[in-house]
């Protein structure tokens, strides 16, 4: 089994080689990630400049890895589709120092990153660490060993199709995992915060994601699972059929048809 390894916290993160070296223990692994901090990069790809590449010293033995200046978008692209001869089975993305829940997997590097694995049909997954503000030292091992959990079952049974899996890991070093669910995407919890500062006669923006919106956390979802200390596997599916049941689209495709003086049976 080959599998590719890429994150958004940089390629220096303790969370990537931690996920690579469980990953080791069952798999040939590769490491592509950006050579610095890349969160909040989504599905950014870089198109309008050059990316460059550097082979990166592997702090685990028997690892090959490369540094790119770039996104976790542009890492897997470039270890699918150049740096290595060789096809992957699965792409991994993590550990994510911090969990990544709902509405705001939109704009996660890590999500990005695993998403690119899963458009060149090849299961992937992104996997991070839920953490509270008062956590000195993330503990990702409770997240790697359950990434060769999923790694081990996704090879030896595969899917029909090729599966894209959001998985959050609760703060273990706080007390112990309750259990595990198949949950659906939450709602948002944070929007931005702006601060304003100087300098000199320029005025910068600092923009914070810590503005709380959430009064209470839906049931079933990512966010309920890890609020009750619970392991969060949620399945993405890309294939938007809802929309096609959506009353508002459906009032608008009618509204649409008639400016246009379109015969429109819906």
């Amino acid at each position: 089994m080959r599998i590719l390894v890429t994150n958004d916290d940089g390629i220096q993160s303790d969370g990537i080689w931690s996920l690579a070296k469980s990953l080791q223990k069952i798999a040939e692994v590769k490491v592509v990630a950006p050579d610095r901090d890349k969160s909040g990069t989504g599905t950014s790809m870089t198109i309008v400049d050059v990316v460059r590449v550097d082979e990166f010293v592997s702090p685990v033995k028997g690892i090959q890895a490369f540094s790119v200046q770039g996104t976790p978008a542009d890492s897997v692209i470039l270890g699918t589709e150049t740096l290595f001869s060789e096809p992957f089975d699965l792409v991994f993305a993590g550990i994510n120092r911090g969990a990544n829940l709902g509405l705001d997997i939109l704009n996660s590097g890590t999500v990005g990153g695993a998403l690119n694995g899963y458009y060149r049909k090849i299961s992937s997954v992104a996997i991070s660490a839920f953490y509270s503000p008062a956590t000195v030292d993330i503990n990702f091992d409770t997240a790697a060993e359950i990434a060769v959990t999923v790694a081990r079952e996704l090879h030896s049974n595969p899917p029909a199709k090729p599966q894209l899996l959001n998985i959050n890991v609760p703060d273990s070093t706080s007390g112990v995992i309750e259990g595990v669910e198949i949950t659906r995407i939450g709602p948002r919890a944070y929007l931005e915060n702006i601060e304003i500062g100087r300098d000199g006669r320029r005025t910068h923006y600092w923009i914070r994601h810590n503005k709380p919106v959430l009064d209470e956390t839906p049931q079933g979802t990512d966010l309920w699972a890890i609020e009750n200390n619970m392991v969060s596997i949620t399945p993405i599916d890309l294939s938007f059929n809802p929309g096609i049941e959506n009353p508002t689209a459906k009032s608008l495709t009618r509204k649409i048809a008639s400016s246009l003086s379109l015969n429109q049976n819906q």
